[in-house]
């Protein structure tokens, strides 16, 4: 079975959430919480790459680059603050992986 990866995946989520909502008041809050996010995202990258299947690896590189390419072509049309949560994006991708691989790709 292995580790739950639920506190990692719900500090992700959190992170970006916080950072989405401080954008409206603060770019440095901001980017500490998109930090944070990649920080825990690390962590569920790390368990991704352990897992050794190779529908989580084509997963995985399909989701950072429609995350790239979304933020290439986003970045230009968000206001001002909000152009660096997209860097959230990156991070949201490693976590949606993670998490289809866990709960929805593993037979019960």
């Amino acid at each position: 079975q292995g580790v739950s990866i639920f506190p990692y995946f719900n500090g992700l989520m959190v992170t970006l959430i916080m950072a989405t909502i401080l954008a409206l008041f603060s770019n440095t809050f901001t980017l500490v919480f998109i930090a944070i996010s990649f920080y825990f995202s690390s962590f569920l990258l790390i368990d991704l790459l352990a897992s050794k299947k190779p529908l989580v690896y084509g997963l995985l590189i399909t989701a950072v680059i429609v995350s790239f390419f979304t933020f290439v072509f986003l970045y230009k049309t968000i206001a001002a603050p909000f152009g660096f949560v997209l860097f959230g994006l990156f991070s949201f991708s490693i976590g949606l992986v993670s998490f289809l691989n866990k709960y929805l790709l593993n037979p019960v």
